[in-house]
């Protein structure tokens, strides 16, 4: 199991179950999205039909609905059957995984077959609130490894997912913004809306500032100046920055980010990134990014959402009183234009405070801009257990927003997916203890040919597409 429960009684005995369940649930399970999973948590060979209620509950059988007295969710199973109830819709979603990572099967022979859950109490809740995890689609990115991801997500108890998509989704506003295989938002939608049933919500991202080119600055790419180099008025000179000071960039970022929100629907975020910009100088200029930020903060809200932002564009180590021997990117010019920022930046927008290399108590950023008043979503990475734990930490003992947890480029990789895995726990659990890489590859995998099937295909199992 990847992430342990705050309390849990084992009552030594066994539930057993055969190939059909009947269960009542809160109507947002009766759906052919937790059938699936139940099938697959039964080995392909048990099924269940739900019965529908308005109550935030999971009962199979004579057992009686536990009392809730916190935000979370309890669980019960006992020889007679199962009781599972939850403050809200989305522990709701948690207790229910939670059960389903404890069903064992014992028979799938067809007429045979036999499944059972040891008979324990659990109660649980996320101590981390806001738990996010960041996934970008590159061209090299397929649509069911998104479909899987979303998924893993979902299992893992993120609340949000920041998706970006790197010149991969066709615009209606500006055809350049996607490369000619990118993918049509037809066929995206499907995979969003399933991961909200899921109990995501899900966070539209695109950069507003700083990587401009849709691409990683190491590989000399630009989506859209490598199809037509004729819009070079909408970039700097490098093509690295969105050029805000011509009105049409303004424009076509108005219109991206209403398509954004048309397609992925309800939500309460925005992400708009604006990090690594260095084109910008003088105190003037920088001024002027600080006075588009807050425009598209106040249009965001108009649209109901809250942005946000990355933070390294705004630090400057001799302003910030740093103790912890952090190596921190710190990214503003000067102190001088580090207080424009910390002056005139609007506080409605949320500092996402990526710090990949800190790996000593506290994160001080993050921490700096708590007490400038900014709310604050410190970001790891997969760098290393102590970076994911002291932010972690630093997060819970700070009473900061949240985490973003940040997957960019290695995903798919060695220990990219399992390292989310890992990382979740520590973002859910009451300490910061991250679950050992070993382990957590083997639970992961365990959980991903469960909720996403491969039928057998090389390509599609696990969470790498190559061997090594």
């Amino acid at each position: 199991m990847l992430i342990k429960p705050k309390c849990e009684e084992k009552l030594g005995d066994n539930y057993i179950f055969g190939a059909k369940t009947e269960c009542q649930a809160n109507e947002l399970l009766c759906k052919p999205i937790f059938k699936e999973f139940w099938h697959g948590f039964c080995a392909n060979s048990g099924d269940i039909e739900f019965s529908s209620t308005k109550d935030f509950v999971f009962k199979v059988g004579n057992v009686k609905a536990l009392p809730i007295s916190q935000n979370g969710f309890v669980l019960e199973v006992t020889k007679d059957g199962i009781s599972l109830t939850a403050s809200d819709d989305k522990n709701l979603i948690y207790g229910f995984f939670a059960l389903l990572e404890r069903i064992r099967p014992i028979c799938t022979k067809k007429g045979e077959e036999r499944f059972s859950i040891e008979c324990c109490n659990v109660c649980d809740y996320g101590k981390i609130k806001v738990r996010m995890l960041h996934l970008c689609v590159f061209p090299e990115t397929p649509l069911n490894f998104l479909k899987k991801i979303l998924r893993t997500a979902a299992f893992l108890r993120y609340t949000h997912v920041i998706i970006e998509f790197w010149g991969t989704l066709e615009f209606d506003c500006l055809k350049e913004l996607s490369w000619k295989e990118a993918f049509t938002k037809e066929q995206v939608k499907p995979i969003l809306n399933e991961a909200k049933e899921l109990g995501l919500e899900l966070v539209p991202m695109f950069n507003h500032w700083g990587h401009a080119a849709g691409s990683s600055i190491s590989v000399g790419k630009h989506v859209v100046l490598d199809q037509n180099l004729s819009l070079a008025p909408l970039f700097s000179n490098s093509g690295w920055e969105w050029n805000i000071a011509n009105p049409e960039v303004v424009k076509l970022q108005d219109d991206i980010r209403r398509e954004l929100i048309d397609l992925f629907g309800e939500g309460e975020y925005f992400h708009i990134g604006c990090d690594e910009a260095f084109s910008a100088k003088t105190e003037e200029e920088f001024t002027a990014v600080v006075e588009y930020i807050n425009s598209i903060v106040e249009k965001l809200e108009k649209h109901g959402r809250k942005a946000i932002m990355w933070g390294d564009m705004l630090l400057h180590k001799e302003v910030l009183d740093l103790k912890a021997g952090n190596n921190y990117y710190l990214f503003s010019p000067s102190k001088e234009i580090q207080k424009i920022f910390i002056n005139k930046l609007t506080r409605s927008v949320i500092i996402a405070d990526w710090q990949y290399n800190a790996v000593n108590y506290p994160l001080e950023t993050s921490v700096y801009f708590k007490e400038n008043g900014f709310e604050v979503l410190a970001c790891p990475w997969d760098r290393s257990d102590e970076n994911i734990k002291i932010i972690s930490e630093t997060v819970k003992n700070n009473d900061l927003l949240g985490v973003i947890h940040t997957t960019w480029n290695t995903l798919e990789s060695q220990n990219g997916a399992r390292r989310m895995a890992s990382a979740a726990a520590a973002y859910w659990q009451e300490d910061s203890e991250v679950v050992s890489l070993e382990w957590a590859r083997v639970e992961l995998s365990a959980v991903m040919r469960k909720i996403d099937f491969p039928n057998g295909d090389y390509i599609n199992s696990g969470w790498k597409r190559k061997f090594l």
